[in-house]
């Protein structure tokens, strides 16, 4: 056997030597701080009523720190702002139903904007896109209300029943047909003759959890009849759609694929209109927080629309606690590395205890996101009162957010 020579043990501990102190400067090298680039607060039209509630949320969302506000005033086929499309909104009148369509005097979306404005914050227009109404009682027809006046626009479900409202939830319009597709761009187009910052689609997919309401209309029903109640759309156009596509012989698989596809070319379609009359306008989306069950239930695939449909920021809605790191992870390498810095925005639920909504705020640079949305404004300030939560959020903000982004 062979002695190593005195050399020999120099050179190999010089060689640990080396690299020893190598991992010591990298790991003593300042590495660049995880900053946060925006934070946006969910408004939804049951969070104002007056032109002084909006004044109010404007001012108190600055003063958290927000850069940008997603403002709802599309609900359910009555809207908040000046349309030609579908009628004002009758909660704008005490929910007054015989109201629906009357003027309230005012402009929601405009005085949103102003006030937005004064406050340095950007303003985007939020609508559910799909929901056509929602309760038992029928709005009255000739307004311009969907469910009301256009009853073949909305989808169909798997024993071929137009779906139904029910007390607690909405009714759907088909995004595969060509009417209700014109009809949202109208919609959008309306929108964006506003001087708004960017449009947010909200509900841009399919119920597949109708099945937990459907039992107040389909009371009678087994399991397996309101699972068909909640599977949709069996009509015309989506059947036409479906006959074409022939990429698997899997009928539920070729089923599910469709519905990823159809509402896929929604996104693309409303972004295109976006690109023609605002191009610098930003168009995010609320999408499922488990991406699985966004993908094979309700149609989306928000790393598509992000890569190449035209979608600037998909928010990711992760409300759960004890899978919030899984499906932000999961969620997360589905997105290119550009996407994950500058299209994925964390979606955080306020209705969490103080102890859990501080956890997911602190949880943001581990993940490496750098866009946060909360939901929503009612749940951070009661009665436009601050709460303990708006507090923990201002002082995330106020030591994570960009310099030039946070203002307050």
């Amino acid at each position: 056997m062979m002695r190593t020579s005195t050399a020999q043990k120099a050179l190999l501990l010089l060689f640990i030597i080396s690299v020893g102190l190598g991992i010591y400067l990298w790991r003593a090298e300042p590495r660049e701080e995880w900053v946060l680039k925006r934070a946006a607060l969910w408004v939804p039209r049951f969070d104002y009523q007056t032109p002084a509630d909006i004044r109010q949320i404007m001012q108190h969302a600055a003063n958290t720190g927000f850069t940008d506000i997603f403002f709802q005033v599309r609900g359910n086929g009555t809207v908040f702002y000046n349309s030609n499309r579908e009628p004002w909104a009758h909660d704008l009148h005490g929910g007054h139903l015989e109201k629906l369509g009357v003027d309230p005097g005012w402009d929601p979306l405009q005085v949103a904007i102003e006030e937005a404005r004064k406050q340095s914050l950007q303003l985007h227009a939020y609508i559910n896109v799909l929901p056509g109404w929602k309760g038992r009682q029928l709005p009255p027809s000739g307004r311009g209300q969907p469910w009301a006046d256009h009853r073949d626009w909305f989808m169909v479900d798997a024993l071929g029943d137009v779906m139904q409202p029910t007390a607690g939830w909405y009714t759907f319009l088909n995004p595969a047909h060509p009417a209700v597709i014109e009809h949202l761009v109208g919609i959008v187009e309306e929108l964006l003759s506003y001087d708004v910052d960017g449009i947010h689609l909200d509900y841009i997919r399919y119920p597949y959890d109708y099945y937990l309401v459907a039992d107040e209309l389909y009371g009678d029903s087994d399991a397996n009849a309101l699972k068909q109640r909640s599977d949709f759309s069996f009509d015309r156009f989506t059947t036409a759609l479906q006959s074409a596509n022939q990429n698997t012989s899997n009928e539920e698989r070729r089923r599910k694929e469709l519905k990823c596809e159809i509402i896929s070319r929604l996104v693309a379609r409303l972004a295109q209109q976006m690109e023609q009359d605002k191009p610098r306008a930003i168009l995010s989306a609320s999408v499922l927080g488990n991406p699985v069950d966004g993908r094979m239930h309700a149609g989306q695939k928000p790393a598509r629309w992000l890569a190449s449909h035209g979608l600037d920021w998909a928010v990711q809605m992760n409300y759960g606690d004890a899978l919030f790191s899984t499906h932000a992870v999961a969620f997360r390498k589905e997105l290119s590395r550009q996407d994950r810095d500058e299209g994925w925005m964390m979606g955080i639920s306020a209705e969490h205890d103080n102890r859990l909504f501080r956890r997911q705020l602190q949880r943001l640079p581990e993940l490496d996101c750098h866009s946060v949305a909360i939901f929503s404004y009612g749940l951070l300030y009661e009665g436009h009162q601050a709460t303990h939560k708006s507090r923990i959020l201002h002082n995330f903000l106020s030591h994570h957010l960009e310099q030039e982004a946070y203002r307050h």
